[in-house]
């Protein structure tokens, strides 16, 4: 809308619909667009433009997370879960 302002910092939601200003710090989403969070100002933020500037060292970040989630995704887990379940598989 003409006539609205989006506060420093502040993170609007997707698909938010902003009818009217945002202030500074704020989590808002929603349509229309409210404020569903507080931020702390003196909290220091890491943009997506951050994240992918080195991408090297997000893939070999992202590849060792996966290591570690897939550890026990193993053949013998998966028969094991197919002929013996166990109370949480």
């Amino acid at each position: 809308c003409k006539g609205v302002t989006i506060g420093e910092n502040s993170i609007i939601g997707a698909g938010a619909v902003v009818v009217s200003s945002i202030p500074a710090n704020v989590v808002a989403a929603g349509n229309p667009a409210r404020v569903v969070k507080n931020l702390d100002s003196k909290e220091k933020f890491t943009t997506r433009a951050k994240w992918f500037a080195e991408p090297e060292k997000l893939f070999k970040e992202s590849n060792l997370w996966e290591k570690a989630i897939l550890e026990k995704n193993t053949l013998w887990h998966w028969l094991r879960y197919l002929f013996f379940p166990k109370k949480g598989d």
